[in-house]
């Protein structure tokens, strides 16, 4: 079955539920979640599927996946798709352009933990060092290309160092489109995102957008810990987590030391990764890979 993309998910899930357990692990459950915070205005960002490594991408546009922060800017604020405002000074702000852009907020490869602290509550001088990667203007008429050109003007008329249009590269074919993803890859890259020349933008989940990357990627809501045995028998075995379909899976993978022995607490959304989705609708072999808390 096609991959769920669960960039969607962020709601607090009942923390009561015992996930089903084939081995018969104990689930131990946290602390009461949080009481729910008050709705937010959540931006009508385009959110990208998984490309189904099946489709021709000849004549897509592909640019790099970066691992930041997905930010909008409202012409007056960079927001998360849950609408959380960012805590960017008021100098970066000033430098931005007076229409909304959709993009990522950026440090480099591998270090979205450090974007995302920044993002949350860094100082001043943290953002110096802070990209603001953008990658469409929703606003401009026309499909994607046309976008495009309105969306390098208005970069260009900000001169702004740390505004910066992503690079995009027609695809020539498969052949061309599997050089650059290893190329990124083994640069420590997550992957890449194709568009469609034509599409429109359109808010929520759209296939004119789509994520080309060897280890599919989701997110899920921590509902519980089992128990660890052998090396981990003091701290936490697995996450029980629960996807938006409801099921819910166990992970225990790709868990550091220090996430052993205090793990995420219930309520946490997590990124892991996975070979398929089982017909059973949850994830086969998945890994743990951070927390999301820049959402």
């Amino acid at each position: 079955m096609p991959a769920v993309d669960f960039d969607d998910l962020v709601a607090m899930q009942d923390p009561t539920v015992r996930a089903p357990s084939s081995s018969g692990s104990r689930v131990r459950h946290s602390a009461p979640p949080k009481a729910p915070t008050p709705q937010k205005d959540v931006p009508p960002v385009m959110v990208v599927q998984h490309w189904d490594w099946k489709s021709d991408p000849t004549g897509r546009w592909m640019s790099e996946k970066y691992d930041g922060c997905r930010a909008w800017w409202d012409g007056k604020n960079l927001v998360s798709r849950r609408g959380n405002i960012f805590a960017a000074p008021d100098w970066f702000k000033a430098r931005l352009p007076k229409v909304r852009l959709d993009g990522e907020l950026w440090l480099g490869r591998g270090r979205f933990a450090e974007a995302s602290g920044v993002c949350r509550g860094g100082s001043s001088s943290d953002w110096k060092h802070m990209k603001f990667l953008v990658f469409d203007a929703p606003d401009a008429p026309g499909g994607f290309e046309q976008r495009l050109v309105a969306l390098h003007t208005e970069v260009q008329f900000a001169g702004f160092d740390q505004l910066i249009v992503v690079e995009q590269v027609q695809v020539q074919s498969r052949a061309h489109l599997e050089k650059l993803l290893d190329e990124v890859e083994t640069g420590g890259g997550e992957g890449l995102v194709l568009r469609h020349a034509n599409s429109a933008y359109t808010a929520g989940d759209s296939l004119d957008a789509q994520k080309v990357v060897k280890v599919r990627t989701a997110e899920a809501v921590v509902v519980g810990h089992t128990k660890g045995k052998g090396n981990r028998d003091q701290g936490c075995g697995s996450l029980v987590c629960r996807l938006p379909n409801g099921n819910t899976f166990k992970c225990g993978s790709g868990l550091s030391f220090k996430l052993v022995m205090t793990p995420p607490p219930v309520g946490t959304t997590i990124t892991f990764g996975y070979k398929k989705m089982t017909d059973a609708g949850v994830p086969r072999e998945p890994r743990f890979i951070r927390i999301r808390d820049d959402i």
